[in-house]
This record gives structure tokens, sequence and C-alpha cells, in this order.
């Protein structure tokens, strides 16, 4: 007897906007994050595997993301220093992005 089969079901939720935003905004590679930055990124969060932001109010949480502590959009040069990234977590590091992005960082 042959096994039943079903076909995929489309969902009726909304799609996720953040999924929306990474296809505007082009493959990673393309904005400058191919295998040099991957090495960094690696070696950094190697280095510092816990959330700096919630290291600093008691919490340990892994850090998942680096964060550029003087944005690539200001200083390009800074884009592969160590010295500017920052490990956060997913939520800190949206944190810090919508802060800059209103211009209060």
């Amino acid at each position: 007897m042959k096994p039943r089969s079903f076909s995929r079901i489309k969902s009726h939720l909304p799609v996720n906007p953040s999924t929306i935003n990474d296809r505007e905004r082009g493959k990673t590679k393309t904005r400058g994050y191919g295998k040099d930055w991957q090495r960094l990124r690696s070696w950094v969060l190697a280095g510092e595997p816990l959330c700096r932001h919630c290291q600093r109010d008691g919490r340990l949480t892994p850090a998942q993301e680096l964060h550029h502590d003087q944005s690539v959009k200001d200083r390009p040069d800074l884009r592969l220093d160590a010295s500017n990234l920052v490990p956060l977590c997913r939520s800190c590091h949206r944190t810090e992005e919508l802060r800059r992005s209103k211009g209060d960082a």
C-alpha cells in the first residue's frame, strides 16, 4: 500500500517583514559580508561568545550577531576592524539598530 502524500499548505499568515527587508537589501555577499567577514565574525564570536549588553545587565546570553560600533556607512574603513565590533544577541542588536536609525546613537 502506497503511503498517503500531502500537498504543501499555503499559509494565510502574513510574511515576516524582516524577510521582505532582507530580499530588498540583497545577498549578504553583495553587501560586503563575504568570506573575509565570515572569518572575522567567527573569530570575534569565539573570543567573546556572550552578548556584551546582556552581560552588563547581569544576564548570560549567547552572542549571535555583531554590531558595528561605528556604522559601516559612516566609517567603511572600520568594516573589518575587530575593535569596532560588539558581540550582541539578536534582541540587543535589534535594539541598537533601532536606536541608530532614530538618531539616538
